[in-house]
């Protein structure tokens, strides 16, 4: 049985929902830390070796077998704490609001954002709870338009068709979607969407955390055919079981002699950028796909 396909199938998800529906918050906690301890003792699972391959580079290559075992619990009892408060509040919107507040800078770019006066691309890491940082954006009436991952398998589909009832518009990457978000962002509008998943293949190869990986780069066309600054949007935890959404300062792109040197200089600009929040919040980056595959091989 493939158990990472288990988890992001659509019995993945409704098992998830459910859990989230039912139970109260000191048993639904429980759970998630029973989920996150069986998951990260699955040190063959791809998605296990991801975390500590990444979690590897990012201390710098520091940490031995023992402390990234630690850690790689750390990172699945975030995602599962992350998912249950996420599911537990479908159903409850102001407490869904009330879990997730602004830093006072982000509040003041995002009052530009939905008066129409700053138009951004604004880029997620996937950190903390991302997905209710997400919902939040919708209930404070934020209109934008989310670039999700092309072709998602079922469980992702029918978490895009659950963020789809907050008003977001979410569209799988194509052709058609990114004309519809070039428009919007003539129009003073907003784009969302993830820079921290690796690609299968990718011509350009930035480098982050001072190797070459094949992060996208399509944010960046976006951003420097309409003329709008990349703006990086994270969801931290706020040390009181709650989080905060939090957005750095804006990224003008700089054009280069071609497109290729642009791409791959801009992003590794963004990249340097969002490093030292990548290795403050390590523990809550639920990337479980290797962003250095070299590293699976490397790693204790």
């Amino acid at each position: 049985m493939n158990i990472q396909k288990l988890i992001n199938s659509r019995f993945g998800t409704g098992l998830a929902l459910w859990i989230g529906n039912t139970t109260p918050a000191w048993l639904g906690y429980r759970v998630a830390n029973l989920a996150a301890r069986w998951i990260a003792s699955q040190r063959n699972l791809p998605m296990v070796r991801a975390v500590r391959a990444n979690q590897w580079v990012v201390s710098g290559g520091k940490l031995q077998s023992e402390e990234l075992d630690e850690v790689v619990l750390a990172v699945f009892k975030s995602n599962t704490r992350a998912l249950y408060d996420f599911y537990h509040n479908l159903e409850r919107p102001k407490k869904s609001l009330e879990m997730m507040e602004f830093a006072p800078d982000f509040q003041l770019m995002f009052d530009k954002m939905k008066s129409g006066q700053f138009p951004a691309v604004a880029i997620a890491p996937h950190l903390s709870n991302f997905d209710l940082g997400g919902r939040a954006l919708g209930q404070r009436g934020l209109s934008l338009q989310i670039l999700s991952v092309p072709q998602p398998p079922g469980g992702y589909q029918w978490q895009n068709s659950i963020r789809q009832n907050w008003g977001l518009e979410l569209t799988p990457t194509s052709g058609e979607s990114v004309q519809k978000a070039r428009e919007r962002l003539r129009h003073g509008g907003v784009v969302l969407t993830g820079f921290d998943r690796p690609l299968g293949e990718a011509k350009i190869k930035p480098r982050f955390f001072g190797r070459l990986s094949a992060l996208p780069v399509a944010y960046l066309t976006l951003a420097m055919q309409t003329q709008v600054p990349v703006v990086i949007v994270a969801v931290i935890p706020n040390g009181k079981g709650t989080y905060q959404l939090i957005g750095l300062p804006p990224i003008e792109v700089e054009t280069k002699k071609d497109r290729e040197e642009t791409l791959l200089y801009n992003a590794e600009k963004v990249l340097s950028v969002a490093e030292p929040l990548f290795r403050q919040y390590h523990r809550s980056w639920s990337m479980f796909y290797p962003v250095w595959p070299e590293a699976l091989e490397q790693m204790p």
